[in-house]
């Protein structure tokens, strides 16, 4: 299969396996990663302001990723 999305977009199957994104089966998100990303953007001065990771994500509709550490 990446043999052929490589030949129609001209990469190496190595190149195009990485660039796929994952996506979980069950539409979990993590949680845990998504907050260490907006912390991450924060330290960065990407994101000004007080921002809550948390309120961004509405607990109500989300399942979050069992913790695979």
């Amino acid at each position: 299969m990446l043999a052929i999305v490589g030949k129609y977009v001209g990469e190496s199957p190595e190149k195009v396996e990485r660039a796929i994104p994952y996506y979980d089966r069950d539409a979990r998100l993590d949680v845990k990663d998504v907050l260490h990303q907006i912390a991450w953007y924060k330290e960065q001065g990407m994101i000004k302001g007080d921002l809550d990771g948390a309120t961004l994500i509405d607990s109500r509709y989300v399942v979050p990723l069992p913790d695979q550490r």
